[in-house]
């Protein structure tokens, strides 16, 4: 890791700084050194640490632009089971159009027996696309859930970077006597190190979290089609039933006028 090298120049400036000047060039030498080593560890600490905010800025990105393909998807979804369901009703209402037509001077209790199967189909209609996207809300959740724990992951990862600056900070203020060339090297190694580790760990995570999420978005069309299929196939059985149900109107209006009469 680039940050343990940091503690390779402190161990080698240490060395320069115990050795007994010979002249005031030589001195002037070790305190150009230990500037110099100070400027590259802290130059190394801020690399490291627009690295680990650049990461997690590119996460933030991501996890906005997976929202947008989920939404995009769902707002399709709910278009496509729309049209089917338009579709559905057109043909639907042609049937029992075709059915009412022969009832036109039939008695108000066919008509009535008619208009209430009529309210039963809308009702069914409703309730399906009600259904379709409430099944599909559940498959978006599971990737809603991923997205919210990626960019949890993403907020800590960049909070860090902050505190790690503010660290860096204080480090350089706290010790502006370049006798304290060891200390100041020993904090900015520290934060370095630290800075390194989490910026490794925040990647393993991210990297998997990604990929999960992915093969989720990647399923989720084929997850959706089925909720709407399943439901489709469902409501076209049940208005089938009713449409049967329709025709049948006139023969149960005869034989309730039938038994009501001889009661």
């Amino acid at each position: 890791m680039r940050a343990s090298l940091v503690f390779l120049l402190l161990l080698a400036v240490l060395a320069s700084s115990l050795a007994s000047p010979t002249d005031t060039e030589n001195h002037l030498v070790r305190q150009r050194r230990q500037i110099n080593f100070l400027g590259n560890t802290r130059l190394l600490v801020e690399q490291l640490i627009e690295n680990l905010r650049k990461s997690a800025k590119d996460a933030v990105d991501a996890i906005r632009t997976f929202r947008v393909g989920v939404s995009d998807q769902v707002k399709e979804l709910r278009d496509r089971v729309s049209a089917n369901l338009q579709k559905l009703r057109d043909r639907v209402t042609q049937a029992i159009q075709s059915i009412t037509d022969r009832f036109s001077n039939s008695s108000t209790a066919v008509r009535d027996c008619v208009n209430a199967h009529k309210g039963e189909t809308e009702t069914l209609f409703n309730e399906t696309l009600k259904s379709t996207l409430t099944c599909a809300d559940g498959r978006v959740k599971e990737i809603g859930d991923q997205l919210d724990d990626l960019n949890d992951v993403a907020t800590n990862a960049s909070e860090f970077a902050n505190t790690a600056m503010e660290q860096m900070k204080a480090c350089m203020e706290q010790n502006q006597d370049s006798q304290n060339i060891l200390t100041t090297g020993s904090c900015l190694g520290r934060v370095a190190i630290q800075t390194e580790l989490k910026a490794g760990s925040f990647l393993a995570q991210s990297t998997l979290a990604i990929s999960r999420i992915n093969f989720a978005l990647a399923t989720l069309p084929l997850a959706l089609e089925a909720c709407a299929g399943t439901q489709l196939m469902v409501t076209g059985v049940a208005t089938t039933k009713i449409i049967v149900e329709i025709g049948s109107c006139s023969a149960a209006s005869v034989f309730s006028t039938f038994t009501g009469s001889s009661s």
